[in-house]
């Protein structure tokens, strides 16, 4: 059979209808992917960031295992020097005591207590420096008014026993060491619990 030209391009144009309309309505999933196999998405894994999460647990676990190390023997130290302390205002008020059944004299009571005032004002300093160093606010602003008080007391001079005025002033003095006791009795049971905790801490971490 012999076509003619003509009928041979009609023939032809129908054909590639036809075909494109077959490819148009078939179902997608018939429809050959166009991106290459290299290509195809792949899940991201987050195995390679754990490594360097592991390692940064680690050194945080270890920074507060330091940080719980250092707060426990920082106040250990504050308990020592808080009982220290205490055991000195106890002396104070034996002394007040012999003095006003008169065991001892005037002169001599001065002379005893003026030797362990600038020291008892130099240790509560130190302490109360410690805490700010180390930035325990709580326990600064527990010792900021005994410290300001014993501030007040230098700069105006007197801080110091006068054997001539120890009788007038003698009532002032027993007060303030009863409530100087009052409060290094309770700081030391508060260091106590810090330095406890603190070491608690450190077992856990």
């Amino acid at each position: 059979m012999i076509f003619r030209r003509d009928e041979v391009v009609a023939i032809g144009a129908e054909l590639t209808r036809s075909n494109v309309d077959v490819y148009l309505h078939r179902p997608t999933s018939a429809v050959p992917s166009v991106l290459p196999a290299s290509r195809t998405a792949v899940p991201r894994t987050t195995r390679a960031s754990e490594p360097q999460d592991t390692y940064s647990n680690h050194l945080l676990l270890h920074r507060k295992s330091t940080l719980s190390t250092m707060s426990g023997w920082m106040f250990l130290f504050a308990v020592l020097y808080s009982a220290a302390l205490l055991f000195g205002m106890v002396f104070f008020i034996i002394m007040y005591s012999d003095l006003e059944s008169d065991y001892i004299n005037p002169i001599d009571f001065c002379n005893k207590l003026n030797q362990f005032v600038i020291p008892e004002y130099g240790a509560h300093g130190f302490l109360a420096l410690i805490f700010l160093l180390t930035g325990e606010w709580t326990a600064l602003l527990w010792n900021l008014p005994l410290l300001a008080w014993n501030i007040n007391k230098v700069v105006n001079k007197t801080h110091m026993f006068d054997a001539t005025e120890i009788f007038r002033t003698l009532p002032q003095h027993q007060k303030e060491a009863y409530f100087k006791t009052g409060f290094y009795l309770f700081s030391f049971f508060y260091y106590l619990y810090r330095m406890i905790v603190s070491f608690i801490a450190e077992s856990d971490v």
